[in-house]
């Protein structure tokens, strides 16, 4: 797996041009500049992928969304996080979001129901 982040710019060739001198070398391009895709190396081989995107209407400038890059068998992956019980601990970090998601809902709301009542 590699970790990779997919960002939205309003500039591809400038933010491609600040990213190369930053280390990152690129490996593909959309045909007509919309968007770039960037490598750096880390020292053990794992790299890091940046995907720039041009598109302003999808989402607006310096929205960011993190992913990983499956590189081998999903049979490898699952065999890499066994370890880790990723099941407890991912649920445990999802139930806290939503209860967390809940109580903002709540404080947002409160002044309509005041309203209403």
């Amino acid at each position: 797996m590699r970790p990779y982040i997919l960002l939205y710019v309003t500039d591809v060739a400038r933010s491609q041009a600040w990213y190369e001198r930053l280390g990152f070398a690129p490996r593909r391009q959309g045909r007509h500049g919309s968007w770039a895709e960037m490598l750096w190396m880390g020292s053990e081989g794992q790299g890091f992928l940046l995907y720039l995107h041009g598109n302003p209407e999808a989402r607006p400038a310096g929205f960011a969304l993190p992913g990983f890059e499956v590189t081998g068998p999903l049979e490898d992956v699952a065999a890499r996080l066994a370890p880790l019980r990723p099941v407890f601990w991912l649920e445990t970090v999802a139930t806290f979001a939503f209860a967390v998601s809940w109580l903002v809902k709540g404080d947002a709301l409160r002044p309509v129901v005041r309203a209403a009542g």
